[in-house]
């Protein structure tokens, strides 16, 4: 539990095997499956929650750093209404922004409403939705058509997270 040592960690990972190898080969990993070592008694929830909120912060700290390109597509990222795991979608907005692309990182629980017009109003080229649990929210569904109803064809879509198969 020593903020600076797990960021110079993830620092010297990434020196050594790059950005996007850092976010693939080690941060990725970290992500899944979430909670177990907390489950099967191998960390404290006080660990798993210290490691959660440091690489959240790292990941933060790179999609704002790489993503700043005026004429770069631009992503929007976030966590629909009721849903609260959020590394996910900041693991996509680092590695879209390693890739050119501008993003911008709404947080979790999102409504519908709120995601399409953010979208439209920043005129993003793609939403990138993340749902980790739970897998039998009814409303998702159709909060997802809603969602696509009043967006221009030319935005794509983009569902993932552990849950996202389960929808």
């Amino acid at each position: 539990m020593d903020e600076t040592d797990l960021r110079k960690h993830l620092e010297e990972a990434g020196s050594r095997i790059g950005t996007r190898g850092l976010l693939v080969r080690v941060v990725a990993p970290l992500l899944h499956p979430p909670g177990r070592p907390w489950c099967d008694g191998t960390i404290a929830a006080g660990h798993e929650h210290f490691a959660v909120t440091g690489v959240r912060d790292f990941l933060g700290g790179l999609a704002g750093a790489m993503g700043n390109l005026e004429r770069a597509p631009l992503l929007v990222t976030a966590i629909p209404s009721g849903h609260l795991h959020e590394l996910g979608a900041l693991l996509v907005s680092a590695l879209t922004a390693n890739l050119g692309w501008r993003t911008v990182r709404l947080g979790a629980s999102v409504p519908v409403t709120e995601l399409a017009g953010a979208a439209r109003e920043l005129k993003s080229r793609a939403l990138a939705l993340s749902v980790v649990q739970p897998e039998d929210d009814r409303d998702l569904p159709r909060e997802w058509e809603r969602l696509r109803a009043p967006m221009p064809p030319e935005v794509s879509f983009i569902f993932g997270g552990a849950a996202a198969p389960a929808y």
